[in-house]
């Protein structure tokens, strides 16, 4: 198995000879003798050099061997490879080398990502010892290992387990990233194409921009993206929210339910979808998350008056229960909160509840009340919402238990009832959104208040270099 490599004349064609004081050591090493040689030329596939004539008992054409080349002081490549060539020039002998194949290919560790060709992913790579060399090349598949990539121009020579350093062409790193070379494929097109396992971590905004590439252009999920071995959680700037206008929206909602909700075994997943079709839908505003033009989760903000519209937790409990709410006319209820299983785990919930907060200051509505089982129930509380005693059981979800929460306008406004060091990206981003749109006002302490609480979240964000939301 010698893998891909260039026909004789091409790989003559990319080998330019080098200059007589070139500074390049190189030896061959046999079983029990290294030969030292004079380098005269080489490529990712092969070298071609000179030995002494006194070592032509080892030195035969089908011979396996091993090139051990060092170009500079600090570094120094081991290489197999095999004489395919010997010429005689006098008291030398020349030989010609072809580098071995990779035998060894290790099974991945993450499912990579396939990278489309009308939305190429490009970069540079930059070479270890050659003075001031670069190549640029196309981002065939990527993952936590590493990138596949092709396109390398064939004179930008590589050996594998070479030490490079790269950037991707779209996206500014402080600083290049560090890979290591393998798997060198040699393409009908005359370029070279190699495996560049990542021997570091990305940097934090590097791996935020890539994955909203991947979500962008791919249309990968962030399920996909983990399976790929990245950490992805900030996605909302990547994603859509509309109003359910038409019929054909309604249905795309109600089957959306019933995906999400099969998926945690809240209803059957061949339910009718009469079953997710809810009385209060007539008469609420039906928030649809868009992926790329596809439904991947709703949200359902309840507009109801108490009476003739009634909130959907009114129906839960009797008129003598001690359930007490806000004034209707002040409040909305969120129902029907679903997401595919593919986008969990991200800050996309988050992104829905700043859809249903600017809905609930447009509105000039005061508090907003919801139910949520067990499982969601820290998150509601962590942006502000006030859990009550009342609980209940919901039948439509298989009989789960649910508890009532509340929260007041004035948690996302003036952060009352929210940790101060996460207000910021919480709620202070969509407040200034509003300020802007003259829908809240701000009186000057409010102002400067909000400013502290920002300067304070900058502060720690950089002394932590995470988001503390995220623990």
């Amino acid at each position: 198995m010698y893998g891909n490599y260039p026909q004789e004349t091409d790989r003559k064609v990319h080998r330019p000879l080098l200059p007589d004081n070139h500074g390049y050591k190189a030896e061959l090493m046999f079983a029990d003798q290294t030969v030292p040689t004079t380098l005269i030329d080489y490529t990712s596939f092969g070298f071609s050099l000179f030995v002494d004539s006194k070592f032509d008992h080892l030195c035969f054409p089908g011979q396996l061997t091993v090139v051990q080349l060092s170009p500079t002081f600090q570094l120094q490549y081991v290489i197999k490879a095999q004489i395919i060539e010997m010429e005689r020039y006098g008291e030398r002998l020349r030989l010609s080398l072809r580098v071995m194949a990779d035998k060894f290919v290790q099974e991945p560790l993450y499912d990579p990502i396939t990278l489309k060709s009308d939305h190429s992913l490009t970069g540079q790579i930059f070479h270890p010892f050659q003075y001031k060399t670069l190549s640029f090349f196309e981002v065939k598949e990527i993952s936590k290992e590493g990138l596949l990539v092709s396109g390398i121009q064939p004179e930008f020579s590589l050996f594998t387990e070479m030490d490079i350093s790269f950037n991707l062409g779209m996206f500014q790193p402080s600083k290049p990233i560090n890979g290591r070379v393998s798997s060198i494929k040699f393409h009908s097109d005359g370029t070279v194409q190699c495996f560049i396992q990542l021997t570091g971590k990305l940097p934090p905004a590097l791996r935020d921009n890539l994955n909203h590439y991947l979500m962008r252009y791919t249309s990968s999920t962030p399920e996909d993206i983990r399976a790929a071995g990245f950490t992805v959680k900030t996605v909302k700037e990547f994603i859509q929210y509309k109003y359910a206008e038409t019929q054909s929206d309604y249905e795309a909602v109600l089957r959306t339910r019933r995906f999400a909700y099969s998926g945690v075994n809240k209803i059957d997943h061949d339910a009718n979808l009469e079953k997710v079709s809810y009385f209060f839908d007539d008469y609420s505003h039906i928030i649809m998350v868009m992926h790329n033009d596809e439904i991947i989760g709703s949200a359902t903000i309840i507009v109801g008056d108490g009476n003739q519209k009634p909130f959907e937790i009114q129906t839960f409990f009797e008129d003598d229960s001690g359930l007490t709410l806000p004034p209707s006319e002040e409040t909305l209820e969120i129902a029907a909160l679903c997401l595919h299983p593919d986008y969990r785990d991200t800050d996309i919930l988050h992104g829905i509840f700043e859809q249903i907060y600017m809905l609930t200051m447009m509105l000039n509505k005061n508090y907003i009340i919801a139910s949520t089982d067990k499982f969601l129930l820290k998150l509601y509380k962590s942006i502000g919402f006030k859990q009550t005693p009342f609980t209940f059981i919901q039948p439509k979800y298989n009989d789960l238990h649910m508890h009532v929460l509340v929260i007041h306008r004035d948690a996302a406004i003036r952060a009352k009832g929210v940790k101060k060091l996460i207000w910021w990206p919480l709620w202070g981003i969509v407040n200034a959104h509003l300020i802007n749109k003259r829908v809240i006002k701000y009186q000057a302490y409010e102002r400067l208040k909000a400013k502290v609480l920002r300067q304070l979240f900058k502060a720690m964000f950089l002394i932590r270099f995470r988001r503390p939301w995220q623990d």
